[in-house]
């Protein structure tokens, strides 16, 4: 391996008189050697061991790991690797689906409560649309729902504006169609806004 120089364990290794064994049946992988190592040039090393796994994936594929986890078997550490898609994956559909582009905080009770926040509104969403029968769209709904506002503060500005003319208010609300999808150019709406005392 190229830019390491360090101490190769032969008692953690595979000998070639021996087959590999197997390092898990629930990993898939083959352990081809397990090695601590020392990076860096003899001047110019790193303080800390390493640990150098070469393996043999599910479809025969050579791979090489390398971490600073010293303290876990080595079918745990293939695990944890083979693992990692599927980290990948989850974290993927969390910025498309849930939308969370960022954290608003950076500690543990931070990230997991804004998690569970958009896992919340995400189900509430899901059990919105289940009864419908076109395909779930979380942008689709909030389209829907910009729309539904904009069309509610359209109709209390006309409804306001009736008012100050001096007109009776309209008796009912025009119901929203779902197939309007155009937002009105103008909202007459005025805000007041009452001061406390």
């Amino acid at each position: 391996m190229k830019g390491t120089v360090g101490k190769w364990f032969k008692s953690d290794s595979v000998s070639p008189q021996r087959p590999p064994p197997k390092t898990s049946v629930r990993t898939g992988y083959t352990l081809l050697g397990n090695y601590a190592i020392e990076l860096g040039s003899p001047e110019n090393r790193a303080r800390h061991r390493y640990r150098f796994l070469k393996v043999l994936d599910s479809k025969g594929n050579p791979l090489q790991i390398l971490t600073n986890i010293r303290n876990l078997a080595a079918w745990k550490i293939c695990l944890l690797y083979r693992y990692r898609w599927t980290i990948e994956i989850v974290f993927r559909w969390i910025k498309r689906s849930l939308q969370v582009k960022s954290f608003v905080g950076y500690s543990a009770t931070a990230v997991q409560r804004q998690l569970l926040m958009a896992l919340i509104v995400y189900c509430l969403l899901v059990l919105y649309h289940s009864g419908q029968k076109r395909p779930f769209s979380p942008t689709q709904l909030l389209r829907e729902l910009q729309i539904a506002l904009a069309w509610l503060l359209y109709w209390a500005g006309y409804t306001q504006a009736r008012l100050e003319a001096g007109l009776p208010p309209p008796k009912e609300m025009p119901k929203l169609e779902a197939r309007q999808l155009a937002l009105p150019k103008e909202v007459p709406c005025r805000v007041t806004l009452l001061q406390t005392t």
